[in-house]
C-alpha cells in the first residue's frame, strides 16, 4: 500500500501541525486549502495498472468545472485548453469541426445559429413545455423541432439534427478529455452534479447523455449537496453529537436555491461494527429556476437594444440580426460585472450592427429598475427552505452564500434585508469551485481506487412521491361491486436517499396496476408549478398474481399476505422498483418431545392457593384477541412520520418482516400421578410429553412487472447506439482535422528548416557539393509551391506522404550531417577510455606479487583490446581526413562506439573484479625453533596473542584483522563479501565507469 501525504502548510493564519489536526475555517486561498485539506483526508492505495482517475463535472448554464482525483493529485480542479479553471457551457457546430469553450464563444458569435449555449434548460423537457417556449424567444435563431420521442433537437440544417442530450453529451466527452490530458491518465468515472430540483426526467436525460459520451457514472449529486460536502470536509471534528445547522443561498445563472443543512455526528453499522462519523442531512430546500444571473443578462441586452435603436436609423432592426444580439448578449454580461464595483460604466460594442458602433453609458440605478422585480423574489427560496425544515431563522448558525450572481450590490442588500441583523452574510466557501471540490471528494469514496476518510452526504428528494391504485370493494348499502381510488405516499418530500422502502397492497389475488406521480406539491409556488412538467411518472402492470394465488390457496392452513412491492430511491435520486412478490403464510405442524413435571406439589399447591386468596389471579383475557383482525388491513406504505426519519435511516431501509408467530398444542398427553415422597413432602417426578408446534412460515414468490414511463418517452438502445455513431463520427472527424492540422504544419516546418539549414549551416557546406545544395534547394521551393497551391485542402495522408518524399531525398546529407556533428563527441570518448584503461594497466603492474587478483590471461587479453583500439582509432582518424567530405564517411560513428562498448567492458571486468576481490588473510611467519617444537608453534603462538590480548582487557577489531588494500580509481575496500559472487556487475554509484553520453 502507499500513502499519499503532505508536509502541511499555512491556511487562513494558522497551519496544521499533524495530519489529523483540525481543519481551520477558509480564509485565504481556497485553491491551497483544498489541496492541503484532502491530503489530510484522504490516503491513496495501491495504483493499479489501470485507470484509477475520477473525475466530477459540476454543470452550470455558464459556465462548468472540472475536479479531479488521482494518485499523487489530490483533489484539485482541471485546467482547460486556456488554463483557465472554469470553462464556458458553449458548443460550435461548425461544417468542419466542433468548438467547445472560449473558442466556441469566439466562433459563435460571428455565426450564432452553429453556437448553442444555455440548453441545459431544455434537458429531459417535452417540446412544448413552457421553458421550451422561453428559450425560442431569447434565441430565435435557433430551430428547435420535435423528436420522435417529443423531447427538443435542434435543426441546424436539412441533414444535421441534434438532440439536448447529444449535445451534452459532447460537452462531457470534451470534460473527460480536458480532465484525461491535465492528469495524463484516461479518465473513466466521474460525478455529474444537478440541480437539486431537477425531476425524474430530468435526471434520466442528464444519465443518457453520460451513457452516450461513454463515461462510467458514479452518481448524480445535487449541487447542494455538494456544496455542503465541501464545506464540511474541512470542519468534521467541528461537528459533534448535537445538531449544528447551516443555510446556504446559492443564486447561479439560471437559478436561486436556499438549502437547510444539518451536520452531527452519527452512527454507521458496517461490517457488524458500529463507528462514528460526521453526516450531513438536507433538511429544507428552496428554490427559483427563472431567478439567476442570465434573467439579468438577458434585460440588460433587451435594454441594450432598445438604446441602439434610439441612436441608430438601420434598415434591419437589431433585434433580427443574430449576430449583433450575441454580441450585445455579451456586452452586457461584461457591464453588469463591472457594475458590481462601479456605479456607472459604458457598453461599447465596434460595428454592432450594419457596420454601425455603438456606446452607452448604463448606471448601476438603470440596472436595478430593469431588475427590481427580481429583487423581490430573493426571499421566496430562502422561506421555502425554513418552513421545509421547520427551523427559525435564529435557529440557523450561519448563512453562506455561493454562485456568481450574488455578488450583484442589490442582491446583497436584499439578503442583509432579510437577515435583518440576525444573522450575517458569510462568504468562506469558493463561490465557483465548491461544488465540483465536493463532488469530486464523493468520487473518490466512491471508487475502490482511493480510501478517504468517510463524511456521509444524505441528500433529499424535493419532491413526494405517490403510488396510486384501485381497490374493488362491495357497497354494503347496496351490495354492489365499486372501485376506490387510493392513494399512498411512499417518498415524502425532502426524504433522504439512497433508501429503500416497501409497500403492501391487501386483498389483492388478481392481477392489477398501480400508478407511481408527484403530489401533495402545495409547497412549491405557482410559478414553478408549470416548470415542473409532468408529475404522472409510471405505471406498473402487475402479472401472474392470479396464478399464484390460487395455486398457494388450494392448499390447507395458508393465509394471504397481500402482494408486497419493493421500491427504491439510489444514490442518483432515481426512483426504481426493485421487485414485487406475493407473500403467504402457511400453518407448519411438528412434533417435539418436551420433559414436563408431572403435578405439582403439596407445598406448590399451598402456595398458589394462598397467592390467588391475596388477588394475583391471571386477568381475564389476558392472550386473548392475539390473533389477525377480522377488519381489513390498510395498504400502509413501509414509512415512518417525517420526525422519525433520521432514526430510521440508522436502521435497515427496507419493511422488518414480522417476527414468527407459533402456537402450541398438546395430544396424546401422558400423565402419571407418580410422587416421591421425601422426608414426609410430595416430591413431582419429571415425565415425556408429546408436543405439537404450530409455525407461521412465510411462503415468497416473485411476480412479473412492466413499467411504463409517463413523464417522458424513454431512450432505447437503439436510439442510444444512434446517439454514440453520430458523436463518433464527429470525434473522428475532429481528429482528421487536427491529424491534418499537424501533418500540414510538419511538413511546412520541414521545408522551412531545411532551406535555413542548407543557408546558414557551416556543416551542410562542408558536406555537400554547390550542385547538390542547388538541387535540394530546387526540391525545397517546388514542394513549398505544391504546398499553397496543389496542396490546399488535402488530406493527413497526402501531406504524410509529401513529407516523406522530401525525408527520402534529403537522407544522404542528414547522415553526413548527423557524422560530421557526432563525431568529435566518439573520438573524445575513445582517447579517455584509452587513457583509463593505460592507467589501470601501469597500476596493475606495480601490485606486490601476494596482493595481485588477475590473472596473466586477463592482463593480456586487456593490453590486447587496448592495442586494437589505439589503432582502430588511429586508421579510422586517418582515413576520414582522406576521404572526399560529400560523400559517406568510410568509418561511421557507429563503428566508434561499438569499438568504445568493447573496451570498456574489458577494462570494467578488471575494475569489478578488483573491487569485488576477497582480501587474502595476512600470514605471520614463525620463528625459527628447535625441530622438538613440531608444527603446531604457530598455532600455539595465536593462542598465545589471543589470550595476553584478553589478559590485557583489549579486543581486536574487524579493522585490525584486515589486510591493508591498495585502493585504485573505483576500488571500494569496505565491499562486503558476497559481492564477490557477482563480479561481472558493477556497483550504481561506481564513479569510474565512463559517462560520456554516446
Amino acid at each position: 500500500m502507499t500513502r499519499c501525504c503532505s508536509s502541511g502548510g499555512r491556511t487562513g493564519g494558522g497551519s496544521l501541525s499533524s495530519p489529523w489536526s483540525a481543519l481551520l475555517p477558509l480564509t485565504s486561498s481556497p485553491v491551497n486549502y483544498v489541496m492541503l485539506a484532502l491530503f489530510v483526508v484522504c490516503s491513496f492505495l495501491a495504483v493499479p495498472s489501470h485507470s484509477v482517475a475520477v473525475i466530477s463535472i459540476d454543470l452550470g448554464n455558464d459556465f462548468y468545472k472540472i475536479g479531479l482525483v488521482k494518485p499523487g493529485v489530490p483533489m484539485e480542479i482541471v485546467l482547460n485548453s486556456e488554463s483557465k479553471r472554469k470553462t464556458p457551457t458553449v458548443v460550435t457546430l461548425k461544417s468542419d469541426e466542433r468548438l467547445f469553450g472560449d473558442p466556441a464563444m469566439n466562433a459563435g458569435i460571428r455565426k450564432p445559429n452553429t453556437m448553442f449555449t444555455h440548453f441545459l434548460d431544455l434537458i429531459g423537457k417535452p417540446i412544448d413545455h413552457p421553458t421550451v417556449e422561453t428559450y425560442k424567444s431569447r434565441f430565435p435563431h435557433h430551430k428547435l423541432v420535435a423528436t420522435e420521442r417529443d423531447t427538443v433537437q435542434f435543426k441546424l440544417n436539412e441533414d444535421a439534427f441534434y438532440t439536448v442530450e447529444e449535445l451534452l453529451a459532447m460537452l462531457l466527452n470534451n470534460s473527460r478529455n480536458l480532465a484525461s490530458d491535465f492528469a495524463q491518465d484516461y479518465v473513466t468515472s466521474a460525478i455529474v452534479t444537478v440541480p437539486a430540483y431537477f425531476t425524474q426526467a430530468e435526471r434520466r436525460a442528464v444519465k443518457n447523455a453520460v451513457e452516450i459520451c461513454g463515461l462510467k457514472l458514479l452518481q448524480l449529486m445535487s449541487d447542494n449537496a455538494a456544496v455542503a460536502l465541501n464545506y464540511g470536509i474541512f470542519r468534521r471534528d467541528e461537528f459533534k453529537d448535537t445538531s449544528t445547522h447551516i443555510m446556504f443561498f446559492d443564486m447561479g445563472a439560471s437559478a436561486t436555491k436556499a438549502s437547510v443543512v444539518e451536520y452531527k455526528t452519527d452512527k454507521i453499522i458496517e461490517n457488524g461494527k458500529a463507528e462514528l462519523h460526521p453526516h450531513l442531512y438536507i433538511r429544507g430546500f428552496g428554490y427559483d429556476r427563472k431567478l439567476g444571473g442570465s434573467e439579468f443578462d438577458f434585460r440588460l441586452r433587451d435594454y441594450l437594444a432598445e438604446q441602439f435603436t434610439k441612436q441608430k436609423k438601420t434598415s434591419v432592426p437589431i433585434k433580427e440580426s443574430p449576430k449583433a444580439m450575441a454580441k450585445l448578449l455579451k456586452e452586457a454580461n461584461r457591464v453588469k460585472q463591472v457594475l458590481s464595483a462601479n456605479t456607472e460604466h459604458y457598453a461599447q460594442v465596434e460595428g454592432l450592427h450594419e457596420e454601425q458602433d455603438f456606446r452607452c453609458q448604463v448606471t448601476r440605478t438603470i440596472m436595478d429598475e430593469l431588475c427590481a422585480d427580481l429583487y423581490e423574489r430573493v426571499k421566496e427560496p430562502i422561506d421555502m427552505a425554513l418552513k421545509m425544515a421547520d427551523i427559525s431563522l435564529e435557529n440557523i448558525e450561519s448563512f453562506i452564500v455561493f454562485g456568481g450572481s450574488f455578488r450583484v450590490p442589490r442582491v446583497q442588500d436584499k439578503l442583509l434585508e432579510i437577515l435583518d441583523g440576525k444573522k450575517e452574510i458569510s462568504k468562506n466557501i469558493n463561490a465557483d469551485e465548491a461544488a465540483a471540490l465536493g463532488s469530486v471528494y464523493q468520487a473518490a469514496f466512491l471508487s475502490s481506487a482511493f480510501r478517504v476518510k468517510r463524511f456521509v452526504a444524505k441528500d433529499a428528494s424535493v419532491f413526494p412521491i405517490d403510488v396510486s391504485f384501485d381497490r374493488v370493494y362491495t357497497d354494503e348499502s347496496d351490495g354492489q361491486t365499486k372501485i376506490k381510488s387510493v392513494d399512498r405516499t411512499i417518498f415524502n418530500k425532502m426524504n433522504a436517499y439512497p433508501i429503500k422502502k416497501a409497500m403492501t397492497f391487501n386483498r389483492m389475488n388478481d392481477d392489477f396496476s398501480f400508478s407511481m406521480k408527484y403530489s401533495n406539491l402545495n409547497f412549491v409556488p405557482e410559478s414553478e408549478l408549470s416548470r415542473l412538467g409532468p408529475t404522472n411518472l409510471a405505471t406498473v402492470a402487475v402479472s401472474g398474481v392470479k396464478e399464484i394465488y390460487d395455486k398457494n390457496m388450494k392448499e390447507e392452513n395458508v393465509t394471504d399476505k397481500g402482494v408486497k412491492a419493493h421500491f427504491k430511491l439510489d444514490d442518483s435520486g432515481m426512483i426504481e422498483i426493485v421487485g414485487i412478490e406475493s407473500n403467504f403464510e402457511k400453518v407448519v405442524f411438528e412434533e417435539k418431545n418436551v420433559t414436563v413435571k408431572s403435578e405439582k406439589s403439596t407445598i406448590e399447591k399451598l402456595t398458589d392457593s394462598i397467592s390467588n386468596f391475596f388477588g394475583n389471579k391471571e386477568k381475564k383475557g389476558e392472550g386473548e384477541g392475539e390473533g389477525e383482525s377480522d377488519q381489513p388491513s390498510e395498504d400502509i406504505p413501509d414509512e415512518k412520520p417525517e420526525k422519525q426519519e433520521e432514526e430510521k435511516e440508522k436502521k435497515d431501509s427496507t419493511e422488518t418482516e414480522k417476527p414468527t408467530e407459533s402456537k402450541e398444542t398438546t395430544e396424546n398427553k401422558t400423565s402419571s400421578n407418580d410422587t416421591e415422597t421425601k422426608n414426609g413432602t410430595e416430591v413431582p417426578t419429571e415425565i415425556i410429553e408429546k408436543k405439537v408446534e404450530e409455525k407461521l412460515v412465510p411462503v415468497k414468490e416473485n411476480l412479473k412487472f412492466t413499467i411504463e414511463i409517463k413523464d417522458s418517452i424513454l431512450m432505447t438502445e437503439a436510439d442510444i447506439k444512434k446517439s454514440k455513431e453520430k458523436l463518433t463520427q464527429l470525434t473522428l472527424r475532429d481528429q482528421e482535422k487536427l491529424e491534418t492540422a499537424k501533418a500540414l504544419n510538419d511538413l511546412e516546418s520541414f521545408i522551412i528548416g531545411q532551406q535555413e539549414k542548407l543557408d546558414d549551416n557551416e556543416n551542410a557546406a562542408k558536406v555537400t557539393s554547390e550542385t547538390e545544395r542547388a538541387e535540394l534547394f530546387g526540391k525545397l521551393s517546388a514542394a513549398s509551391e505544391w504546398l499553397y497551391d496543389e496542396g490546399i485542402g488535402l488530406s493527413s495522408v497526402e501531406y504524410k506522404a509529401k513529407l516523406a518524399e522530401l525525408k527520402k531525398e534529403f537522407k544522404p546529407v542528414f547522415t553526413r550531417l548527423q557524422e560530421m556533428s557526432e563525431r568529435p563527441k566518439v573520438v573524445a570518448a575513445l582517447l579517455d577510455i584509452i587513457n583509463r584503461t593505460e592507467t589501470f594497466l601501469n597500476i596493475s603492474s606495480k601490485m606486490p606479487e601476494d596482493s595481485q587478483i588477475f590473472t596473466p590471461v586477463e592482463i593480456e587479453t586487456l593490453n590486447k583490446s587496448l592495442i586494437e583500439t589505439q589503432g582502430f582509432l588511429k586508421e579510422s582518424l586517418k582515413t576520414i581526413e582522406e576521404a572526399n567530405p560529400h560523400d559517406m564517411p568510410p568509418v561511421l560513428v557507429s563503428d566508434m562506439k561499438a569499438k568504445y562498448s568493447n573496451l570498456e567492458r574489458d577494462l570494467m571486468y578488471l575494475v569489478n573484479k578488483m573491487r569485488y576481490a576477497k582480501p587474502k588473510p595476512k600470514t605471520t611467519k614463525a620463528p625459527e625453533k628447535n625441530s622438538t617444537d613440531g608444527p603446531d608453534v604457530e598455532e600455539d603462538n595465536e593462542e598465545e596473542e589471543e589470550k595476553s590480548a584478553e589478559d590485557s582487557g583489549e579486543k581486536k577489531t574487524e579493522a585490525d584483522e584486515k589486510p591493508e588494500t591498495l585502493e585504485l580509481p573505483g576500488a571500494d575496500p569496505e565491499t562486503p563479501e558476497s559481492a564477490t559472487e557477482q563480479p561481472n556487475e558493477p556497483s550504481e554509484n561506481d564513479d569510474s565507469t565512463p559517462r560520456t553520453d554516446l
